[in-house]
């Protein structure tokens, strides 16, 4: 049975999503926190499978409670539902929260938003990797690239095209801007798969704001590999996804088919970046793999 812990300061909110949730009893063990402060004392006697808290919040606010649980329990799957539609505390929400739920949220999308996260996680093959993978934040991206959308956004003839093409060169800041275009704050249309689109929808102010005022992307990566090469990753994971495009596209898949398999191959070794940039006890660890050759970790 999946544990759920439920926090908003608002005990209307509460009452209502414990009635809402009812349903669920028998799938789901839940309880309901009005703070952060209590949600922690909470976890500290019974973890959770899954927590899902509100933003905005007196004393301990969300990002902060985020921040603490995946500190404390990094294999805990973290969701934000909230109704404060501040684009600052979103985007600082991006390094610590699986996703983001906007309110009113029907009972419906929170229960499959729940589900698929925790099915997500149950693909990990054993605890020591849901906790490898749920202490990342922010992928680091290659340092010219970083150099480069950093050089181009404190441009003031800086256009949407010119920072899309240096973001789609870039796997980590793809990633990071199609997570959060894809977020329910935003509320794009439908699902966004390319990096020109993400950055066209969020635009040039946000976008500079993610770069230069929230530090979601960053550059500074630490392994004790040496033969591993975050630049010649990210080269073999943007040549994978041209020749992605090019099957697609040679087996007369639509457009928008062949741009979903180029953010494939552009995300496939991704895992290896989490293994290299792992904290130093996991990187000691044998049974945690090695990046360069791209071998999966043991599952003992």
């Amino acid at each position: 049975m999946i544990r759920i812990v439920f926090v908003d300061d608002e005990v209307n909110v509460l009452q209502a999503m414990r009635r809402t949730m009812h349903a669920m009893r028998n799938e789901w063990s839940m309880e309901f926190s009005s703070s952060g402060a209590a949600a922690l004392e909470e976890l500290a006697k019974t973890p959770a499978d899954v927590i899902v808290s509100d933003m905005r919040m007196p004393g301990m606010d969300g990002w902060q409670l985020l921040t603490q649980v995946k500190k404390l329990y990094p294999q805990m799957v973290r969701l934000v539902l909230s109704g404060h539609a501040d684009p600052c505390s979103i985007i600082r929400s991006v390094g610590v929260a699986h996703q983001y739920l906007a309110k009113p949220c029907e009972h419906a999308a929170l229960k499959a938003a729940i589900s698929q996260t925790h099915r997500l996680k149950e693909l990990l093959s054993s605890d020591r990797l849901a906790q490898l993978v749920g202490h990342v934040g922010m992928l680091p991206s290659a340092p010219k690239a970083f150099q480069e959308i950093l050089a181009c956004l404190q441009q003031p003839t800086a256009s949407v095209a010119q920072a899309a093409q240096i973001i789609g060169r870039d796997v980590a800041m793809t990633a990071n801007v199609i997570k959060l275009v894809n977020s329910a704050f935003f509320g794009a249309p439908q699902l966004i798969t390319t990096a020109s689109r993400a950055v066209a929808y969020l635009g040039l102010d946000t976008l500079g704001a993610l770069v230069l005022g929230h530090s979601a992307f960053k550059s500074r990566v630490t392994t004790g590999i040496a033969r591993f090469s975050l630049q010649r990753l990210w080269q073999h994971s943007l040549d994978t996804a041209a020749a992605a495009r090019i099957v697609a596209l040679y087996e007369k898949l639509s457009p928008a088919r062949a741009e979903e398999a180029f953010l494939a191959g552009m995300l496939h070794d991704v895992g290896k970046v989490v293994f290299a940039t792992r904290p130093a006890a996991a990187a000691d660890d044998p049974a945690a793999g090695d990046p360069r050759d791209g071998q999966p970790p043991s599952s003992s």
